[in-house]
């Protein structure tokens, strides 16, 4: 273990594990070092780790002055890589940490290599609130059962379902080896504001360094409904002008798991259009190639349904646009598959239309009339065998 000062003379704690390129790993609120503790020795067998704990977290000082932001834990961490020694380190920061990161990638950009941002969102100013009940979970006092929550919060219920030893009192119970984290050290009270108040798009674009970092990348999953959504993690990936953003599927790497119905995602076209279900909203929020679609008052626009519709898709050579390439035309009468997203359920059904000044019919597998939810519905109109 080691000591770095940050202005003003906090002592940070910081610890090194394994060897190679540094690798800062930023802790989520008020978390401290020991929550990378069963993932450390697989990135320590590649890089050489560097384990931090914020201040008002773990060992570091919990000073009540100057007030804390996640911009001032940017700079102790930059501190801290004075102490150690390390002129650049990749970073990884997650949920809380990736907010921390944000401002590396901003302020010291010529000090990090790789910058990925995990499960991180803009800030709480940008109006996507995470859920109520995850809020909950998150401000309860530390508990074994309180822990238990929070691991069922984190983790996804397909993922426990297949691992329910991680509930179960014993050897494997990671909710139970996730209690020492949590409150085996007080924690500040001022860090989660300094989470909630995170504003890194207020950054001035003329006193950004002129060189970014080597690499950067955000990823979300789309399974996360309550934490950090999908568009919270656009919004964050928008904040560094351009940062690619990933969307991991809701069950990665399993062998023909089921279609999600609680993102859909659609190709119009050549553009990406996609559609996630807000389960406090009871609506899937639209973004059009990565852009969250939002009214001129800034709400965010969403409905309750989304429909999937394919459709034949021609050359009209009688229309030419500017670089002499035919528009293309979408069949809307004849027949074809449709699928509907509804209360974050997938049916499956067919269309018919005879003719232009006809009716188009909605039908279920079974061939009942397609029941859509009231408040409206988004259209996709996509090519047979474009995703959905």
């Amino acid at each position: 273990m080691a000591w770095a000062h940050a202005e003003g003379g906090t002592r940070l704690f910081y610890e090194f594990v394994g060897a190679g390129d540094p690798l800062l790993l930023v802790n989520s609120q008020a978390r401290d070092h020991h929550m990378w503790d069963r993932v450390v020795a697989d990135f320590s067998a590649h890089h050489k780790i560097v384990l931090v704990d914020l201040r008002g977290t773990g060992a570091s000082d919990k000073p009540d002055v100057p007030p804390y932001s996640t911009q001032g834990f940017a700079a102790d961490l930059v501190a801290v890589m004075d102490a150690a020694g390390i002129r650049r380190a990749h970073a990884y920061g997650f949920s809380m940490g990736g907010r921390v990161c944000q401002w590396l990638g901003i302020e010291y950009a010529e000090r990090i290599g790789a910058l990925v941002l995990g499960a991180t969102t803009p800030g709480d100013a940008h109006g996507i609130a995470r859920a109520a009940d995850a809020d909950a979970v998150l401000s309860a006092p530390p508990s074994p059962e309180s822990v238990r929550r929070m691991v069922k919060l984190m983790y996804g219920s397909d993922w426990i379902a297949d691992h329910p030893e991680v509930l179960v009192p014993g050897a494997g119970d990671l909710a139970a080896r996730a209690a020492p984290a949590l409150s085996g050290q007080p924690v500040s009270r001022r860090v989660g504001p300094a989470a909630r108040d995170h504003r890194a798009d207020t950054a001035d674009p003329r006193q950004r360094r002129s060189r970014q970092p080597d690499r950067e990348h955000a990823a979300h999953g789309r399974g996360d409904l309550r934490l950090a959504d999908v568009h919270r993690g656009r919004s964050a990936a928008r904040v560094l002008r351009g940062v690619p953003h990933t969307v991991l599927p809701r069950r990665l790497g399993v062998p023909g798991a089921a279609p999600d119905p609680l993102e859909v995602n659609a190709l119009v076209g050549s553009t990406s259009v996609d559609f996630v279900w807000d389960p406090k909203m009871a609506r899937y929020v639209r973004t059009v190639g990565g852009q969250q679609i939002t009214a001129a008052d800034g709400t965010v626009v969403a409905k309750p349904n989304v429909l999937v519709q394919y459709c034949q898709v021609t050359a009209d050579r009688s229309d030419i646009d500017v670089n002499g390439n035919p528009s293309m035309y979408t069949h809307s009468v004849g027949s074809g598959g449709v699928v509907l997203f509804r209360g974050g359920k997938r049916i499956e059904g067919t269309w018919s239309r005879a003719s232009n000044g006809a009716p188009t019919l909605f039908q279920d597998s079974a061939g009942k009339p397609l029941l859509f939810a009231p408040g409206g519905t988004f259209v996709a109109l996509v090519r047979p065998g474009a995703p959905a």
